[in-house]
């Protein structure tokens, strides 16, 4: 994914796919930013997943902050969510939308501008 200054950045920095059909992003960036999905041509990303998705939105505030990318969440399967505690309107958004959000202090983690998703290992 490219965003505005033709910089590319982790996909789940501005979305993240939470459900099935569902996705965690901030419409700013999504509008700015662009996807290549297979088709041949690059597609405005807000776009996209509004063609393909349910949007559940992260606000302005909570997307680049002082304690990191607010879609940077880990979605745990089950409709659980793990999050931190300073994502009040996000959090608020995902439990809307059905999602039961487990959240805790996470300022010392999230002030590297990273969250639980691209700080998490995947255990089997």
């Amino acid at each position: 994914m490219a965003y505005s200054g033709d910089n590319v950045m982790h996909l789940d920095t501005l979305m993240m796919p939470v459900a099935e059909r569902e996705i965690l992003g901030n419409r700013r960036m999504l509008d700015k930013s662009v996807v290549d999905d297979g088709s041949g041509s690059m597609k405005n990303a807000l776009e996209w997943v509004l063609n393909n998705f349910c949007l559940i939105e992260v606000s302005d505030q909570e997307q680049q902050g002082i304690y990191g990318w607010g879609s940077n969440i880990l979605p745990m399967g089950n409709r659980r969510i793990l999050s931190s505690n300073h994502l009040s309107v996000t959090n608020e958004n995902l439990a809307r939308a059905g999602f039961n959000v487990e959240t805790v202090p996470s300022a010392t983690l999230t002030s590297g501008f990273g969250s639980f998703h691209c700080m998490t290992a995947y255990l089997k």
